[in-house]
């Protein structure tokens, strides 16, 4: 797609991107117009709720007063503060990341298949948002192996295999519709 290439500005950008990011901006820019600074500050409410985020899936596994501590060591870290001045999509990529942790451990932990669709689709827009995602499916399909084996129940396994499969299917489906949209010339 050629949703940030601009040739007057080609250095600027790969003429590739995937399209969850500017799908992400896109509400943004529709209301407050292609202003860096309403962008910036979106991208700080999304640090603040992978803040959010992070404390919940900590709270799964520790206390209240460690998981505020790793909260606040992820979002004061350097990387994080450096992130943050720029307009990249790891920010949303982190929020996805931690929110589609979470769904996925509850998943596995409940084995109840009402998760499949929040992971699907958390799944499939972190894919979208950054290429690097496309490590979500083969992780489930490893986490999948593990409560398997551990639970000796073939059930699991089917699920996550589903899931897995529809993830990446509903990536492809996008994908390919967006570049049907966009004409012959993308």
């Amino acid at each position: 797609s050629n949703c940030l290439f601009n040739p007057s500005y080609a250095i600027m950008a790969p003429s590739s991107y995937p399209v969850g990011f500017p799908l992400l901006l896109a509400p943004v820019v529709a209301l407050f117009g292609a202003d860096i600074l309403s962008i910036k500050y979106f991208l700080g409410i999304v640090v603040i709720l992978y803040g959010l985020g992070s404390y919940s899936f900590f709270r799964l596994f520790l206390s209240r007063a460690i998981s505020l501590m790793l909260v606040i060591v992820f979002i004061f870290n350097p990387w994080m503060i450096y992130s943050k001045a720029f307009i990249l999509s790891d920010i949303p990529l982190a929020f996805i990341t931690i929110i589609y942790a979470t769904c996925a451990h509850r998943f596995f932990e409940n084995g109840d298949k009402g998760w499949i669709v929040p992971v699907v689709l958390l799944g499939t827009f972190g894919m979208l948002i950054k290429t690097v995602a496309l490590v979500f499916p083969i992780a489930l399909l490893g986490f999948g192996l593990v409560a398997t084996f551990k639970r000796k129940s073939p059930r699991i396994l089917k699920a996550t295999v589903f899931t897995a499969v529809s993830m990446v299917l509903l990536y492809y489906l996008v994908n390919i519709a967006i570049q049907g949209s966009l004409g012959p010339e993308s």
